[in-house]
């Protein structure tokens, strides 16, 4: 390596000097060995270089040596462990279109980052493979390796200041996106590239309606195509139960009052539907379509409310009593031997695999694998059966106190979440003459709530664990674990739902 010397050569022009600049025999000077001097007959200029040298990695197995050297707009790159060229000489060469500032190698020195005047170039080289450099700015073998290894974010970031590259990367990520169902995200993409089409059809998929909508608009589709699109949206809430904006794109963009006022009513929002009836000018639509709101939901709501009561009459008796069984004779709960009688003392209740049968040969069968991985197949088939019977829950097994416990746990949160529906729907029979009706739906919610007050302090205890905290007991594998994770459930309590009390309207008199 030794007897190769690499060396800088630059022009160096004086266009304004008024008489020509004359280099002595030793224009170098004596002590800074970066310091040129050039004296002139009225002037002396003095240049200072600076010396920086790029070496790629001396780790193996990437430790090749390599050396780059700037030649104005060149770049000659050598790879010294496989090439040992003097310059000008060099194993791989390329040029860049402005004068260039500084060079780095990555850590597999593999690739270079070229500083120049105008911005920064990355390439890509084989130094084992042919003498050519690959701009990975300029071509477009980094937009087909970012889709093959997922590196959008990293290409993004690399294209920042080029908008144009940057906007074809960004195509390429929303592509991607949709394609693994990321629909918002892909939706952006194409809004801020102004593909609105396809933004509206990546925002219908993720069920952003305003944002499909405004698309739409944006895209100048025809406005039958819009009056589809929103159809199609209102129908699409109204199945998930968003009846309100639902409501919304009925009124806003296909001018439907009255499918926007039924709607309405299906959500119980009935104040707001009359506000529309009345702006709008539409009277008639009061009895045609608030009061037939009114007596369905009425109808509706008062079959809830009764399916509740008649769960909770039901289910609170049955807790009570397993919970006394099970305080009586806790092994005859969990189907183990009952205390009473006695049992004999060479008699084993514990479950084996050992067979008591006489064999005097030796039986062969078409099983495979280990005892030990049979055991597992079969215990992991057992724990599965298992907890299918945990979630059914049926009646007189073991599992069907927790299985009660939470349902009425979700009986609670049924009601709470029931709660603002019967009171719009009271207002709104209030409003529009139906008193016997409103109090008759209010009577049988309060009732309701009387109810689960009454029985959840009893089902759900204090809210505290009952046990050690902390602790981590074995568990059995098997079925026998599932029971032992119900038993622990039925031990301890989570969160105690809050019932609130339901607020009757001093107007009713009930």
């Amino acid at each position: 390596m030794g007897n190769y010397h690499y060396y800088l050569k630059q022009e160096v022009q004086f266009h304004q000097s008024p008489t020509p600049v004359v280099a002595t025999s030793s224009p170098w000077h004596p002590e800074s060995a970066l310091r040129l001097v050039l004296p002139s007959s009225d002037r002396m200029v003095i240049l200072e270089y600076a010396l920086m040298v790029a070496g790629g990695s001396t780790i193996p197995p990437n430790d090749l040596g390599s050396l780059a050297v700037i030649d104005g707009k060149n770049l000659k790159v050598t790879p010294l462990r496989l090439a040992n060229l003097p310059p000008p000489m060099a194993h791989q060469e390329m040029n860049v279109e402005e004068n260039i500032v500084d060079v780095s190698f990555n850590r597999n020195g593999n690739r270079i980052a070229v500083l120049h005047t105008e911005g920064v170039n990355v390439y890509e080289w084989d130094p084992k493979g042919k003498a050519h450099l690959y701009d990975l700015r300029a071509s477009k073998e980094l937009k087909s390796y970012a889709v093959k290894n997922v590196l959008f974010k990293e290409a993004l970031s690399l294209y920042r200041y080029q908008k144009d590259e940057l906007e074809e990367v960004l195509d390429l990520y929303a592509s991607y996106l949709t394609s693994h169902s990321r629909f918002k995200e892909a939706g952006l993409a194409y809004e801020y590239l102004s593909q609105h089409k396809e933004a509206m059809d990546a925002y219908r998929a993720a069920g952003c309606w305003r944002e499909a909508l405004s698309c739409a608009s944006q895209a100048a589709l025809p406005l039958s195509q819009v009056g589809e699109l929103a159809t199609a949206l209102a129908d699409s809430l109204s199945e998930s139960k968003d009846h309100f904006h639902a409501a919304t794109i009925h009124l806003d963009y296909r001018q439907d009052i009255e499918a926007a006022v039924r709607t309405f009513c299906k959500g119980y929002f009935f104040a707001e539907a009359m506000r529309i009836i009345v702006l709008k000018g539409r009277q008639d639509l009061l009895e045609t379509a608030v009061d037939q709101g009114l007596v369905e939901g009425l109808s509706s709501s008062t079959e809830l409310l009764a399916d509740c009561r008649g769960q909770i009459n039901a289910q609170f008796p049955r807790l009570q009593e397993l919970r006394l069984k099970k305080e009586a004779d806790p092994l005859a709960f969990y189907d183990g031997p009952s205390t009473e009688g006695d049992i004999p003392d060479n008699v084993s209740l514990a479950e084996t695999e050992a067979s008591t049968s006489a064999s005097l040969f030796t039986r062969y069968t078409n099983k495979t694998g280990t005892l030990n991985t049979q055991t597992t197949r079969r215990t992991t088939k057992n724990r599965r059966r298992e907890e299918r019977k945990r979630a059914r829950g049926k009646k007189g097994s073991v599992y069907e106190e927790e299985y009660l416990v939470n349902s009425i746990r979700r009986l609670i949160e049924r009601v709470d979440r029931t709660r603002e529906d019967i009171e719009r729907l009271v207002q709104g029979c209030v409003r529009r003459g139906m008193r016997e009706r409103a109090l008759a739906v209010e009577g049988a919610m309060v009732e309701l709530v009387g109810l689960c007050q009454a029985c959840v302090e009893e089902v759900f205890g204090n809210g505290t664990l009952v046990g050690k905290d902390g602790e981590e007991e074995w568990k059995p594998p098997g079925p026998d674990g599932v029971v032992q994770e119900s038993r622990e459930q039925s031990r301890k309590t989570a969160e105690i739902p809050v019932v609130r009390p339901f607020e009757r309207l001093a107007i009713l008199g009930g």
